[in-house]
């Protein structure tokens, strides 16, 4: 009796140890995942002193995490985790998975910088994808004679021809598939994602496909027809999303098929989401990255008006508290914009020539101060101004002043532009000062916007408030009144 009750507990505690990372429930909450290093022969790149880990989130945003590497050649890194992933290091690592609550150790050899070993949790797991990717690290024999066959179907319209080319792709790379199954007997964990990563570019690059031609040929951007109808695709779609471990490029995927907001309120697009066929997940990416999207613009009060939809949707704890933590962050900083503001300033007063932002702040004192920084090669920007400047118009005798600084060109190019476009206050900024600048403001691209409330605090940057975008008045209008985003102005 005492035998078989043993030998009951023993096979109920193996079952849950050799089944710690397969169910694919998710965690309510976050819990802290580790990942260490060991390097050998560490003096042989000196010049490496950090490993660097990237998360990426349910909206394509990255976070970096930073491990310094110690004199005995050691690195260690931590991150909250609600969801079993892939995850990238650079260097040399480069994808593996991660669970919540996991402890993952890595060995590196500087001398053999092709042999990387896992140990701790997810080992095999972790072993037998390194071996995957680095065995299959381009998915073609021939990707110039893909890309170059693409670019005839694009221009021929021939949509077919696309699926018909991404399905060779998808077949040659499940015979892969296939053979290194046969070589390493990895997990089902690993089986899976490799299978789910095939399908994923599979569907992705047809999608993509589908819509360049609707842009193109100016048909409707829903119009996925024929990918909606190949056999098996929402079953495709179901084994992806109800996945373990989520492959991030599912998330890809999911906007990918997310229909288009063209002239539909935000209720009624995500009405339009919630009547969809997909999988609840992929529909909670599709909702939760618009919510994203109006935090990303500080615009606390679409969240606020459309809060009840976010209660009604969305449920996944990794798409929901991260979330509530930006909306938390957010509307702590459009209370009092201050501190932070303070903060941008000491750093662009450090790295901007002559302390030009300074110098504008002070030059217009008592007034909301829109900055747009573009280059004369820059598009878009060029294209933003006719907009630029009917709302200057819009604000003439008000205390609203906007500002261009223009940088990346030679100043007679410059002038010769500026007298045609007959812009506001505007600065010429030379390359020395162009770098300056965009390394202060940490910018990735232009055109690039600093709202500047009548107090002088930074209020929002980036490559949001648009010109034409009704959402930038409603802030400049707020500044007028109350010196923070977070006033309500009817």
């Amino acid at each position: 009796m005492k035998i078989t009750y043993y030998f009951s507990l023993l096979f109920i505690a193996l079952t849950i140890a050799c089944n710690k990372h397969s169910s694919n429930k998710r965690s309510s909450t976050a819990k802290r995942t580790v990942i260490d290093g060991r390097i050998a022969n560490v003096h042989l790149f000196p010049e490496t002193k950090e490993f660097t880990l990237v998360v990426q989130n349910f909206t394509g945003d990255t976070s970096k995490y930073i491990g310094t590497v110690k004199k005995d050649g050691t690195f260690k890194i931590y991150f909250d985790q609600y969801i079993a992933q892939d995850v990238y290091i650079d260097p040399l690592v480069r994808t593996l998975i991660a669970h919540p609550g996991d402890s993952i150790h890595i060995d590196i050899d500087y001398a053999t910088l092709g042999d990387i070993k896992f140990s701790g949790d997810a080992e095999k797991t972790n072993n037998d994808l390194y071996h995957y990717l680095t065995e299959n690290y381009s998915t073609l024999d021939n990707e110039s004679e893909y890309k170059k066959a693409s670019k005839s179907l694009f221009e021929t319209n021939d949509i077919q021809g696309h699926l018909n080319q991404s399905n060779i792709i998808r077949q040659y790379m499940l015979a892969k598939m296939e053979q290194f199954i046969k070589k390493f007997d990895p997990n089902n964990e690993v089986k899976t994602w490799i299978k789910n990563n095939i399908y994923i570019n599979y569907y992705s690059s047809h999608v993509r496909f589908a819509r360049m031609l609707a842009a193109k040929n100016q048909s409707p951007l829903d119009d996925l027809t024929q990918i909606k109808g190949l056999a098996n695709f929402e079953k495709d779609l179901d084994e992806i999303y109800q996945s373990a471990v989520l492959n991030t490029g599912s998330m890809n995927l999911a906007w990918a098929l997310v229909p288009s907001r063209r002239n539909k309120s935000f209720s009624d697009f995500t009405d339009n989401v919630a009547k969809s066929r997909y999988d609840t997940l992929i529909k909670q990416i599709q909702i939760g990255s618009n919510y994203y999207g109006m935090l990303h613009e500080n615009d606390i009060d679409a969240f606020n008006k459309n809060k009840n939809l976010f209660d009604k949707h969305i449920t996944e704890p990794f798409i929901k508290q991260p979330l509530l933590k930006r909306y938390a962050a957010v509307k702590k900083y459009l209370d009092d914009p201050t501190a932070l503001s303070n903060a941008q300033l000491s750093n662009a007063s450090k790295a901007a020539p002559n302390n030009l932002i300074n110098s504008i702040r002070k030059e217009n004192v008592g007034k909301v101060i829109l900055i747009d920084v573009w280059a004369t090669w820059c598009g878009p920007c060029i294209a933003e101004f006719p907009e630029s400047k009917k709302l200057m118009e819009t604000y003439k005798g008000k205390d609203v002043k906007f500002v261009f600084l223009c940088g990346g060109t030679t100043k007679a190019i410059y002038d010769n532009l500026i007298k045609e476009l007959k812009l506001a206050q505007h600065y010429y900024l030379n390359k020395e000062e162009t770098g300056a600048l965009w390394k202060a403001f940490k910018m990735t691209g232009i055109p690039f916007k600093i709202l500047i409330n009548k107090n002088g605090d930074i209020v929002e940057m980036g490559n949001g408030l648009r010109a034409g975008n009704e959402l930038t008045s409603i802030k400049i209008n707020k500044l007028l009144v109350g010196n923070r985003l977070a006033v309500n102005v009817n």
